[in-house]
């Protein structure tokens, strides 16, 4: 048996108390961001959001939030939605991939793996390590990694395969570690 939406959440005389305060909630954010349906929107955004006209609802809505409007939806014990909005306010930081220690040959030209989204959605750091060879045309072959994160594996592997080598150095196997980073700082609690 399917339970729907409007089965838990409709309005009739045997609603449960918390579940008509969570509706009337929902639906002044519905209102104040002029859509349809909260429940449509997206969890989790891996990519900056299109420019579309419901911007400016949403820009009016964190003011709103911001300004205190909607404290007092919530018990007065609890922290204020308005302080919470501000507390998260910090700047977002861009992960970082680079090579840990030293490379026995430095390419000439270095691709840099970029760091996927869902690794970044899913909070995956970590170490990859990878092996190659370098060919007589000067490029990596023979790629292996032979450590760290799956998540993370398949970007290491294409990003030095793009990796070029000046001449002299044919034949020569190089062990490459990167270090993945969210770069993510944790606010401290009071």
């Amino acid at each position: 048996m399917d339970i729907l939406d409007r089965d838990m959440f409709d309005l009739h005389a045997g609603t449960p108390k918390n579940t008509s305060w969570t509706m009337g909630l929902m639906a002044r954010l519905d209102n104040a961001l002029g859509s349809d349906n909260i429940m449509d929107k997206p969890i989790f955004q891996t990519a900056a959001p299109a420019a579309t006209s419901s911007a400016a609802n949403s820009s009016r809505l964190l003011t709103d939030i911001e300004a205190g409007d909607f404290d007092s939806l919530f018990p007065p014990q609890s922290d204020k939605v308005s302080t919470i909005v501000q507390k998260t306010k910090i700047k977002p930081t861009q992960p970082t991939v680079s090579v840990i220690g030293n490379l026995a040959l430095t390419p000439s030209n270095m691709t840099m793996p970029n760091y996927p989204p869902i690794a970044r959605v899913a909070h995956v750091e970590g170490v990859v390590k990878a092996t190659f060879m370098v060919s007589s045309e000067g490029v990596a072959s023979d790629v292996r990694v032979v450590d760290g994160p799956p998540m993370l594996r398949l970007g290491v592997e294409k990003a030095v395969k793009e990796w070029r080598f000046d001449g002299g150095q044919t034949g020569r196997v190089v062990e490459v570690s990167f270090q993945f980073r969210l770069n993510c700082s944790v606010p401290s609690r009071p």
